[in-house]
């Protein structure tokens, strides 16, 4: 009898906690839109008081982190903007040309917003008419980091110096070859990323290449993102994911012979990834973003150098044909 009761106590109460405590695994609906207003594009989530007001959000100059309570799902409109990751109660909005950007919350009904003011100098550069025969006559070498932003770092090594050693190297083989090749920077000095991309716009070359280090001991060639554009969008926003979207096909042709250069000259892993990095969708031309085997194993010595920009020049040839 005892234990009979004991077995009912135990099952109610079980059954009165999961009444009141609402399961971690119940998804909430957190329904997002936008709107623009002159050079100001308005971000709107939507959702119940306590995910609002326990929603936590960090800006960078290249996204903006929701981190909300619990697991949620996210109701977005088609033609928003700018590309967006979800993971667990994480929201990642990844921003391009953006000059300015401010969140703060409002109650009745509980939303968060975010304002984004858009860089007039980038947007206002009109897309300029794709060719119909590909050709390289322009190429803008972006060396990634520089001054106090080193990257990554082995001993005595640093990213920055690598990347522009090797920038120098490429962009003066590409000269003696009768290329027209120019430097995001050509000293160590930090550049932000708003003046790397407006000033690669103003060059409008025929490629744009990024130079970097990877954390891994193998070679990685990043793309920008693929969008289908709705042509009844505002023409700020179709600037915004305009710019690499009608590329995304050549930029991928130029990755995989490179891909193609690397594993012949190295021996090593090649990978190819889609990454919506504002770097390379904000860019009006077919762009990739290299990542070499990192620092921590390889000695980036003259010869290694020579034979990293030897492929590249190997792959940009492949492709102008």
């Amino acid at each position: 009898m005892y234990s009979e009761m004991r077995a009912l106590i135990i099952a109610t109460v079980i059954v009165l906690l999961s009444s009141t405590v609402p399961s971690a695994r119940e998804n909430t609906d957190v329904t997002m839109r936008f709107s623009t207003d002159q050079d100001i594009i308005r971000i709107v989530l939507e959702s119940d008081d306590r995910f609002i007001s326990d929603a936590s959000t960090i800006i960078t100059h290249s996204s903006i982190k929701i981190e909300f309570p619990d697991r949620f799902i996210l109701n977005r409109p088609d033609d928003f903007a700018f590309e967006i990751f979800k993971l667990g109660r994480l929201l990642t909005i990844y921003i391009d040309n953006v000059k300015d950007a401010r969140a703060f919350k409002l109650f009745s009904p509980p939303r968060l917003v975010i304002d984004l003011q858009m860089d007039e100098e980038i947007v206002g550069i009109p897309l300029r008419p794709i060719p119909e025969e590909q050709e390289v006559r322009s190429i803008v070498i972006n060396p990634g980091h520089g001054g106090y932003d080193f990257g990554i770092a082995s001993g005595n090594v640093r990213e920055k110096d690598v990347n522009l050693t090797i920038a120098k190297g490429l962009a003066a083989e590409l000269l003696e070859k009768g290329e027209k090749a120019s430097l995001v920077r050509d000293a160590d000095q930090f550049i932000p990323l708003h003046n790397r991309v407006l000033n690669t716009k103003k060059e409008s070359p025929d490629l744009f290449i990024s130079i970097h280090s990877s954390l891994s001991d193998m070679f990685v060639i990043y793309l920008g993102t693929s969008d289908k554009l709705s042509s009844e969008i505002p023409d700020k926003l179709y600037a915004l994911r305009g710019s690499q979207s009608r590329h995304i096909m050549n930029s991928r042709k130029l990755a995989e012979n490179m891909q193609k250069a690397f594993k012949e000259t190295f021996k090593k892993n090649v990978v190819i990834r889609e990454l919506p990095l504002p770097v390379l969708n904000s860019i009006d031309a077919p762009a990739v973003m290299i990542e070499y085997p990192t620092l921590k194993l390889n000695t980036y010595d003259k010869h290694m150098i020579g034979e990293v920009n030897q492929s590249i020049i190997w792959a940009i040839e492949e492709y102008d044909q």
